[in-house]
């Protein structure tokens, strides 16, 4: 391929990549992660260095850099935008891993796979470290055969920073990590001891704290992971194939599975035969790359369930490359229909990521609560962290001169009284009873929507209060309770 075709391919690439994260990018509510990302980022500076010490430190270079961020403004877009630029970054660093290892072809079908990716595009589009830890990832990767390529101590010592980065972006890039490790095994030419030890010495130097942090936690912060199944892993794979549909996930499991078939048993023969070099290390460590994370995200999720589908998007960039690399050993009539056909398929999913409304509809939920607020109401959130979308609505757009601000009657994340940590993950109903009881009017608002928490509250507040209002928007329900004796003055 010649040069100049092949810049204005990856050219090209990362134009349909910014186009397709800009798409709708405001148009959604933020929910309750991307809220609490802002609410953070917003915090006195002392306060927001402790909450990141005592609770958050995972992720927690994206807050720093949020907090930077949202000087320039506070909208959905704009604060979103932090999640694209590293997202489109990603496509042309996709291809410069790919050339360096086989070639400008690999490149540029890695980078076409990546920037059709819908699961790749939807966490471009979320104030949320999954997009930053997709592109430190890519750039640790980078940076990593360069360093085993060209011996440089320059490039080993930037490695060393990205690296650390990574882990703060999200802990998961080190299974990434490792995966370079495990690559070595293959290379007949290995780099010097003392610079490996060095270098892997300075990532865990960096990585300490987070190390630490980890280590000391009580595990509220990964409390809510459900426990593995096979549903569970069934769903993930799909969506990290970029699936947004059964059919489409299935096809392009099935597609990718191939690829990915061919790409493991030429690895295979390799390492049957004892064949060490820098072919058999560059297969190597696109294999690696895919399979550690996954591997051992399932194998610790036995003992601690750490299986989330988003924490995964760090072995995205191998799931790429992978598939491209086994496409290159088909014929080539056949590896042009297969790269046309993932293209095709993936194209169709990230429409229907952009048709589709899947985030939860706070904006109209904290709408509708002021627009009825009398003075003096109530408000309750069955899962406290309702109160960071809710709150975020109310500050930038529903302060208008005459609008009524329901009081909220729960203590949980009060910040006059200097609590900012998460507590329990469901408000008891016996506190929202208690807490309600000064107020004539109480608004409950449910996120999500449980049939058997929303009858449990109202059962709780029977006695003294009616229901007198119940609106469902998208998994938020608002209702509004009176007491009685107010509801017989009405």
């Amino acid at each position: 391929m010649r040069q100049r075709s092949v810049i204005g391919l990856v050219a090209g690439l990362t134009t349909v990549a910014l186009v397709e994260s800009l798409v709708f990018l405001g148009r959604e509510s933020l929910w309750l992660d991307e809220a609490y990302s802002v609410f953070l980022a917003r915090l006195p500076q002392a306060e927001f260095w402790d909450v990141l010490v005592a609770s958050q430190a995972n992720a927690s270079l994206y807050y720093v850099l949020l907090r930077g961020w949202i000087s320039l403004g506070s909208g959905e877009a704009l604060v979103r935008l932090l999640s694209v630029i590293p997202a489109v970054a990603a496509i042309p660093l996709c291809y410069s891993v790919g050339r360096r290892l086989f070639g400008p072809r690999i490149g540029v079908a890695s980078a076409a796979l990546l920037m059709v990716n819908a699961f790749a595009i939807q966490y471009a589009q979320e104030a949320r470290s999954y997009s930053l830890v997709l592109f430190l990832v890519l750039l640790s990767t980078y940076l990593f055969v360069r360093a085993v390529q060209d011996e440089g101590l320059g490039t080993w010592a930037a490695y060393v920073v990205v690296s650390a980065l990574a882990g703060y972006a999200h802990f998961f890039a080190w299974f990434v990590v490792l995966a370079h490790l495990v690559s070595l095994l293959f290379l007949d030419r290995k780099p010097r001891t003392r610079t490996l030890l060095a270098a892997y010495g300075g990532v865990a130097a960096l990585s300490a704290p987070l190390v630490a942090f980890l280590l000391s936690t009580s595990g509220n912060q990964i409390g809510w992971i459900p426990r593995l199944s096979v549903g569970r892993v069934a769903s993930a794979l799909g969506q990290l194939a970029g699936g947004r549909t059964v059919l489409g996930a299935v096809a392009l499991i099935a597609i990718l599975g191939a690829c990915v078939l061919f790409a493991f048993r030429a690895l295979l023969g390799q390492w049957r035969r004892r064949a060490r070099s820098v072919e058999a290390w560059s297969r190597a460590l696109v294999c690696a790359w895919l399979a550690i994370p996954i591997a051992g995200a399932l194998t610790i999720s036995l003992l601690k369930p750490i299986w989330v589908d988003k924490y995964l998007i760090v072995t995205l960039p191998g799931l790429a490359l992978a598939a491209a690399l086994g496409l290159s050993s088909w014929k080539p009539a056949l590896a042009r229909v297969g790269l046309a056909t993932l293209l095709i398929v993936s194209l169709s999913q990230v429409v229907v990521l952009h048709v589709s409304d899947d985030k939860d509809d706070w904006r109209s939920a904290t709408e509708y609560v002021v627009a009825r607020s009398n003075p003096g109401d109530g408000i309750a959130f069955h899962r406290p962290f309702g109160r960071f979308p809710f709150g975020y609505y109310v500050d930038r757009t529903l302060r208008v001169e005459g609008a009524e601000i329901p009081t909220p009657i729960s203590a949980i994340f009060d910040r006059s009284r200097g609590s900012t940590t998460p507590g329990p993950r469901d408000i008891s109903t016996s506190v929202i009873v208690k807490a309600s009881r000064p107020f004539d009017r109480v608004w409950i608002v449910l996120n999500p929507v449980l049939s058997v928490a929303r009858d449990d509250i109202g059962t709780s507040l029977q006695p003294g209060f009616v229901r007198v209002e119940s609106t469902g928007f998208r998994d938020v329900l608002v209702e509004l309770y009176v007491q009685r004796s107010a509801g017989d003055q009405d």
